[in-house]
């Protein structure tokens, strides 16, 4: 192997294994300096500038200020020759700062001044280089303004090695990321000022960007060098001593930056040595709004210390309103430190802790667990009832026991405790034969169906084949589906077997419209809660369920007439979704007219045909009870699925889809956070569908921050490239094409 050639300027060389070389070893001749840098220099600012050659380290020379940037003033110093004065080279002392944020401003455009040459400047790592290390036919030259290096003979621009810690100097700031400001010492010397150092004033740092503009000056102390790794750590405080875990004490408001999020709790660090926690019963004054996904990572707030433990280090804080702005806020669920905060039959709110066998604990206060038992959790029997309940889900009880000697209390989340205006649910005891009930078929055999009352204890009853019309019924199965709702009447009570026997003949409710009996049905079930759903549900239920629905009832009863005229035979299985008769149907809806002529020579056959209308047809229950089986039509009914199916996200996609179809779009995106809360841990696909639905709701509806908002809390919590994919294809489907450009920028647009 032979050096074929030695590049000094990059420490490298270059190996030839041709034998023609094997004579020629050692480094390749370079041009000399006076013969790379005798090329004529054309237009030169400076009248005493010729060639390239005059450009050398420590010359001062005349420039052209060409335009003025926030953090640099780029010059002119000839045709095509280039030069750049970094803010950090204009200002010997602090005093000579006339506008400390925008220190730049008093440059004119085409201003000519004086600099010092103080080498080349390298756009790959914007450092400079020494003279030497030109890397072009026409370099761009760092230069200095500042006075003392106009003045001084053998000047030295200030590098990482003549700082020391304890030291301070006036920094500019040159770039803000996440967690930091970059501050230049000089145009080679770069530190970071972590944002819990940027300033002793707290309300500086809720808009960072804002108060500590690109450019602006800032007097900065070193707080740490690491010359081998190039690392500078500043404290613009004016005692840079940091907060150590023996500082904070109860009662102090600190400023956080926040670093973590969680479903249950936001971890803030207060210094580089302390951290803290806030959980869930100390982010606000009402618990509802206690959400820790409203808060962004790197983001600075104000806290209140609650409590200190020495023992194991760990600091908690409180994010209420009252106790950090003003004791005088409202406050909805106040601050419970001990059992000897509450009294007995109080109605408290906590989150649950844990869901066990036994029944629930809720967390009340910082250091306050109550004891729910299963008997306790409702008035009515829940079979599944720990699918009702998650971990950090909001619940309200009342007191039922508190015991601060023994450090025992326990809550009863029952609705009969807590609503003055409840009433009990129907019992088998309220019922009476002959009574017309509403319910729910709860299953469906061949010789019958399972009717469950409505607003009950779980009363139940069979309505058996016979009894489902006046029709002779092979197979149940081909009238009724499991949770259609129906309306029966009660033909026989069993006390001692607790059994019901219950009939859906139309011809029970021939008559008159039952009144009477839905006012007494509704009489014993106000404010009964019912075990398949949430309470709220079962007046849509009834409403919805077919007890006096009065619309196209005319049709149905002409239709009904029409069957029974026909010859059918009664072998013949009914049809689930009825028919039509053989003898014609009048679309116009005149059918009543028609009849009333044809049969005008018969005032029998009119008065029984008169008779027959009142009497609401077998058909009229199976389609009312189809409502349900159309999917949830109500804010209640997707309230009572969500109950069964938390973990659905297509199940919270619907339901935010209903609110936008009626214009809440508040409303939607209120439903979108109650899902990520809700959804379980380990549930990230669920989660991510939400998520992609919150992003396509704020930018049709939103506006830009409230997009950035949304993706920037996505991208936290779940993997942040699927986020971006998802993202570009939401700006590329709505027509965003240049907004994805930004999101996925393309190097060779970039460039």
């Amino acid at each position: 192997m032979t050096v074929h050639s030695v590049d000094l300027d990059y420490q490298r060389f270059i190996l030839s294994q041709k034998e023609s070389e094997a004579t020629h070893a050692g480094p390749k001749k370079s041009k000399a300096p006076t013969e790379q840098n005798d090329d004529p220099v054309s237009g030169p600012v400076d009248e005493n500038i010729k060639n390239m050659s005059d450009f050398t380290f420590g010359r001062i020379v005349k420039c052209k200020v060409t335009s003025v940037k926030s953090t640099q003033v780029n010059v002119q110093l000839a045709d095509n020759i280039q030069g750049r004065i970094d803010v950090s080279e204009v200002f010997d002392k602090w005093d000579d700062l006339k506008n400390r944020k925008h220190p730049l401003r008093f440059f004119k455009t085409k201003q000519i001044v004086d600099a010092r040459i103080l080498g080349i400047h390298d756009a790959r790592n914007h450092k400079f280089l020494p003279i030497s290390h030109r890397s072009g036919k026409y370099p761009v030259y760092e230069l200095s303004l500042k006075p003392s290096f106009l003045k001084a003979t053998n000047p030295a621009p200030l590098n990482l090695e003549q700082v020391q810690v304890g030291s301070s100097w006036m920094g500019f700031i040159n770039n803000i990321s996440d967690n930091c400001i970059w501050i230049n010492l000089s145009p080679s010397v770069r530190g970071r000022l972590r944002f819990m150092d940027a300033s002793d004033d707290l309300s500086l740092l809720t808009d960072v960007e804002n108060n500590f503009p690109i450019g602006s000056a800032l007097k900065v102390q070193v707080t740490g060098v690491n010359a081998e790794k190039g690392q500078l750590d500043l404290s613009a405080k004016q005692g840079f001593d940091k907060l150590s875990f023996g500082d904070v004490s109860v009662g102090m408001i600190v400023a956080g930056r926040v670093t973590k999020v969680t479903e249950k709790q936001v971890i803030m660090q207060l210094s580089e040595a302390v951290v803290a926690a806030v959980n869930l019963i100390d982010m606000a004054d009402d618990y509802s709004k206690a959400n820790p996904s409203l808060y962004r990572k790197n983001e600075i707030l104000r806290a209140y210390v609650v409590s200190v433990d020495e023992p194991n280090k760990k600091i908690q804080l409180s994010l209420r309103p009252s106790k950090v702005l003003s004791s005088t806020l409202p406050v909805q669920d106040r601050e419970i430190t001990s059992l000897k905060d509450i009294k007995p039959n109080e109605v408290i709110r906590g989150f649950v802790k844990r869901v066990t066998d036994a029944g629930l604990f809720v967390s009340v206060g910082r250091d306050v667990i109550a004891y729910v038992r299963v008997s306790d959790l409702s008035d009515s029997y829940l079979k599944e009832w720990k699918d009702a309940f998650q971990v950090d889900q909001l619940v309200k009880g009342r007191v039922t026991m508190v015991d601060a000697s023994q450090n025992k209390l326990q809550l009863s989340l029952k609705d009969s405790l807590l609503d003055p205006n409840y009433k009990a649910p129907v019992t088998l005891r309220d019922l009476k034969v002959g009574q017309v009930v509403t319910g729910k078929i709860r299953k469906v055999e061949e010789f019958g169906a399972f009717i469950v009352v409505d607003k009950s204890a779980n009363v139940s009853g069979l309505c058996h084949r016979s009894e489902m019309a006046d029709k002779r019924i092979e197979d149940a199965r081909t009238l009724y589906d499991e949770g259609d709702n129906v309306k029966a009447k009660i033909i026989k009570i069993d006390p001692a077997s607790k059994k019901i026997s219950f009939s859906l003949k139309a011809s029970h409710f021939q008559d008159a419209p039952d009144e009477s009996d839905d006012e007494e049905l509704s009489d014993a079930a106000d404010g009964g809660v019912e075990l398949q759903g949430d309470s709220d549900d079962d007046d849509d239920d009834v409403s919805m369920g077919g007890v006096d629905v009065e619309d196209g009832s005319e049709d149905d009863e002409e239709e009904e007439e029409e069957d029974e005229d026909s010859d059918v035979d009664e072998s013949t299985k009914p049809s689930k979704d009825g028919g039509l008769g053989a003898s014609g149907f009048d679309w116009s809806g005149n059918v009543q007219a028609d009849n009333a002529a044809a049969n005008s020579d018969s005032d029998e056959e009119e008065s029984s045909k008169k008779k027959k209308k009142s009497r609401k047809p077998e058909i009229q229950v199976d389609r009312t009870g189809e409502l349900d089986a159309n999917g949830p039509q109500t804010v209640a009914d997707y309230e009572r699925l969500l109950m069964g199916e938390p973990d659905s996200s297509l199940l919270w996609l619907q339901y935010m889809a209903f609110q936008l179809e009626l214009g809440e779009v508040e409303k939607a995106r209120t439903i979108a956070e109650r899902a990520l809360r809700t959804i379980s841990m380990g549930q990230d696909s669920e989660k991510l569908n939400v998520w992609i639905a919150l992003l396509n709701l704020e930018n049709t509806y939103g506006n830009d921050d409230t997009l950035e908002e949304v993706f920037n809390r996505a991208c936290q919590y779940q993997d942040a490239q699927v986020i971006y994919d998802k993202m570009a294809s939401i700006y590329i489907s709505s027509g965003k094409n240049e907004v994805c450009l930004f999101l996925f920028p393309c190097p060779l647009i970039m460039s």
